[in-house]
């Protein structure tokens, strides 16, 4: 019941923001930035509350603002906006499956990742990638180097695109989550990935 009820936290509270946006949203909670400079690249790891951690590129372009139409209405769902083809969905659950060993995802219990995935609404390339996790001792994901999280980001940049339409692209981007909770050796799972709701950045159905 405990692993359950941190699961349903993690979903709902996974909201991958530029660390500026947070400090006044989280001011009540107990809050810390690390800074991870390595050769060439400056990564961004958010702790709140000792309990969700938020991996990210200092160099993101976006902050992920609440999105609204042209009546300066809350956009409530990117579904006819962003359109991701099928063989997109798979080539994302590839990368991640590539990318992360079979040790590096070895858990006794269930644990997640969230993959949330900023396209650019001119062309459709993919321009920041946030990674959400939970601080639990038998969830690997924290523990996971930078360069892991650096090396899916370069592909997903280098390898994925999305179709936006006319009116995705009056917005000043469009996003999709990534549920990623792979065992050993499983096999990818393109039907996990959702388009979240405005103002849900993060959110996802759980697996």
């Amino acid at each position: 019941m405990k692993r359950l009820l941190i699961i349903l936290l993690l979903s709902v509270c996974a909201t991958p923001l530029l660390a500026q946006r947070r400090y006044a949203a989280f001011s009540s909670r107990e809050y810390k930035s690390d800074t991870i400079r390595m050769d060439g690249y400056t990564y961004i790891k958010d702790t709140i509350n000792n309990f969700k951690l938020e991996i990210y590129n200092a160099a993101n372009q976006l902050g992920l603002p609440d999105l609204v139409d042209s009546n300066g209405e809350p956009i409530m769902e990117l579904s006819e906006y962003i359109t991701l083809p099928r063989e997109q969905r798979v080539k994302i659950m590839t990368i991640l499956d590539e990318t992360f060993t079979d040790e590096m995802v070895a858990s006794k219990g269930k644990s997640l990742l969230l993959v949330n995935i900023a396209f650019s609404t001119q062309d459709g390339s993919v321009t920041d990638v946030f990674f959400t996790t939970s601080l639990m001792e038998d969830w690997p994901y924290s523990k996971i180097p930078v360069e892991v999280y650096r090396a899916i980001e370069l592909r997903l940049k280098s390898e994925i695109k999305a179709e936006i339409s006319e009116k995705g692209r009056l917005l000043p981007y469009c996003d999709i989550t990534v549920p990623y909770s792979r065992k050993p050796s499983k096999a990818p799972n393109a039907e996990q990935m959702t388009v979240p709701k405005s103002g849900e950045k993060g959110s996802a159905e759980l697996p």
